[in-house]
């Protein structure tokens, strides 16, 4: 199977966050369930707000759009044709037969700034930066990815592309300050100066 969705990158694009694959169910990226605050943290470093929105992934395609744009950002996923084990959606049970090429994605954009929203993506990314042949992700346990901290930095035709781990928007996982401390984390690399 291939990835069902094209790259979201615009030439003014200065950050991409790179995620694994979606459900085949799902209409966009990182729409498929209430868990996932990505669009509630994007929908408020775009409305400037103090607060978390909340219910964001209702919204249109277009004013998902509409945000990301706003803010110079795309999407994409590591993985661009896979099988799946068991008919899950668990990273676990996917199947890479190819990466995506990352580089010549950004090519034409602006972006510098790569950012990955779960580990197993970023490990599959140090991968494939390997030129190997994909493999499963319980294979790459041995990549260790620290978090938000430049864990990956590479030269793509004299601009420099730093890669970066932020935490996970899953409402489960959260340490400390909860999601308010993720939503500012959010808001420092995704808004206007990271």
């Amino acid at each position: 199977m291939f990835h069902p969705f094209s790259p979201i990158i615009e030439k003014n694009t200065t950050k991409l966050i790179i995620g694994t694959l979606p459900p085949e169910k799902s209409g966009f990226y990182y729409s498929n369930n209430s868990n996932n605050r990505l669009w509630d943290f994007l929908k408020g470093i775009y409305e400037k707000s103090e607060e978390i929105p909340t219910k964001s992934l209702k919204l249109s395609i277009e004013d998902k759009l509409s945000i990301i744009r706003e803010l110079k950002i795309g999407f994409t996923d590591i993985i661009l044709e896979y099988e799946r084990e068991n008919n899950s959606t668990l990273d676990s049970d996917i199947i890479p037969l190819r990466y995506r090429d990352i580089d010549t994605l950004i090519l034409n954009s602006e972006i510098t700034e790569l950012y990955f929203v779960y580990k197993n993506a970023a490990k599959w990314f140090l991968h494939s930066r390997k030129n190997l042949q994909p493999v499963k992700i319980s294979k790459l346990n041995h990549f260790k990815i620290p978090d938000e901290k430049i864990f990956y930095s590479y030269e793509l035709n004299g601009r420099i592309i730093n890669a970066k781990v932020l935490p996970t928007p899953l409402n489960r996982f959260t340490k400390k300050g909860g999601l308010r401390e993720k939503y500012n984390i959010y808001k420092k690399y995704l808004g206007d100066n990271p």
